[in-house]
């Protein structure tokens, strides 16, 4: 169909490039200071990540509590470990 359609002339056929590869991240970059709490809670998780292997965080707080900050700190803390590394970060909505 969509041949069809470009033999006709209804659809032009356009190339484009490929979306180029993100910049590496900026892992010394200094993030928005942490709540002493968040210090805490990002020091253990960090933690974990350093120990290596299989670990479980869940961190429990209100909407603009700072959870994704304490996250994003271990996947620096990943990446310091290994540049080749790769983390996935998942955010809701």
């Amino acid at each position: 169909v969509v041949k069809g359609l470009v033999d006709c002339g209804a659809l032009a056929r356009r190339e484009i490039s490929e979306d180029p590869p993100f910049p590496a991240p900026q892992i010394e970059r200094e993030g928005k200071a942490l709540s002493e709490i968040q210090k805490a809670a990002a020091d253990r998780v960090c933690a974990d990540v350093r120990a290596g292997g299989f670990h479980v965080a869940l961190l429990d707080g209100v909407t603009g509590s700072g959870k994704t900050e304490v996250y994003l700190e271990a996947a620096a803390e990943a990446l310091r470990g290994d540049p080749s590394a790769q983390v996935l970060v998942l955010l809701p909505e």
